[in-house]
């Protein structure tokens, strides 16, 4: 019986998790709507197993677990169709991991499925992606030492962007970020807010937006923070009209007409180069206490290749077991600060950090 099964192997994002767990000799399957597709990506790894599942059917998916130890799901836009996943996951009593990066669907499995998780010995380990990883390790380095302590995080990535992530722009859009001030929650709104972030080279400064991100509610479950914000930076066209068209967007983000919209756009979008010139991505995260400050920024390449390889690890590591944590868990929660930096290394991310002379 295979140890991992993975729930969306025909999208984009699921066919390169095929190819990182076959790289890696791990026992899995994979799962989908479409099971002539399913047999094509098959195929290219090694002939694996493969299960017909619904994320409209909760019971096809407990049928697809049978045997299995992990469920990796890459199936979004996640706050329409993740819950499937989640409740299977606990029905079949096995461990779960994604790729989310929409925090409404963060805190849903955090007020909704942690404790059940708990009381029932699993892990729920979302944002499991490029993103979130790589703003954990960047959030937790520039805070090291600092109690309580104030960060801001800014994402600079491509924007080519795959099918499921134009499906879920619409979340985005319409999505507030509970931004921390002083300990207090403030809600701010997408664009709402921007700034200029001191992006390192070769980035450099970059205006930036306001962003609902999911390390808004990951970073204070581990970290003591006095505030909070999270940024998307972009260039000085797209950071001027976006505040402008968002209040049109967001009133219809749940239009049919701007679904049917998205998913004309989401076929006839170039994907993401693996080896374009414009694949590069950095995480800024810029903390201080007091008249101390550090800044960490992680740089690396290929968005959607980091994810891959990065929910291959995660699965690999929870099939593995036994687990001394259960419950929903932040990936340096579920797998640790050093796991993750090893993983990041492996992929040739690098690593900078610029604190305050003479002070640390």
């Amino acid at each position: 019986m295979p140890e991992v099964l993975l729930f969306g192997a025909t999208g984009y994002t699921g066919r390169l998790v095929a190819e990182a767990l076959f790289r890696r000799g791990a026992s899995f399957s994979i799962a989908g709507r479409n099971r002539d597709e399913l047999a094509r990506v098959a195929s290219s790894c090694g002939g694996v197993e493969v299960r017909v599942a619904d994320a409209g059917d909760v019971g096809s998916l407990v049928a697809a677990l049978r045997g299995c130890r992990v469920l990796v799901t890459t199936v979004g836009p996640f706050s329409q169709l993740g819950e499937a996943a989640v409740e299977a996951a606990l029905r079949a009593g096995v461990h779960y991991v994604d790729s989310c990066g929409e925090s409404l669907f963060i805190e849903s499995l955090i007020t909704r499925y942690s404790e059940r998780a708990r009381r029932n010995g699993l892990v729920l380990a979302p944002a499991m992606g490029f993103d979130e990883v790589v703003a954990e390790v960047a959030a937790t380095v520039a805070t090291e030492g600092f109690a309580p302590s104030d960060l801001i995080l800014t994402y600079a990535a491509p924007t080519a962007a795959s099918p499921g992530t134009i499906h879920s722009i619409p979340g985005i859009l319409a999505g507030s970020a509970a931004f921390i001030e002083e300990g207090r929650v403030v809600e701010v709104s997408f664009a709402e807010r921007k700034r200029w972030s001191p992006l390192p080279p070769p980035v450099g400064p970059k205006l930036a937006l306001s962003a609902p991100l999911a390390e808004l509610p990951l970073a204070p479950r581990h970290l003591e923070l006095r505030s909070l914000e999270t940024y998307l930076a972009l260039e000085r066209l797209p950071a001027a009209v976006l505040p402008w068209a968002i209040p049109p967007l967001r009133r219809l983000a749940g239009a049919a007409t701007l679904r049917r919209a998205l998913g004309a756009a989401a076929k006839l979008a170039p994907r993401p180069g693996r080896n374009s010139a414009t694949r590069s991505w950095s995480v800024l995260a810029e903390a201080r206490s007091g008249q101390r400050w550090r800044n960490v920024a992680l740089r690396g390449s290929d968005v959607y290749g980091t994810t891959a390889e990065l929910l291959a690890s995660a699965a690999i590591a929870l099939a593995s077991g036994p687990l001394e944590v259960s419950g929903m868990l932040t990936p340096i929660e579920a797998f640790g600060t050093d796991f993750l930096h090893k993983q990041l290394i492996n992929l040739e991310v690098s690593v900078d950090v610029y604190q305050q002379a003479g002070r640390f």
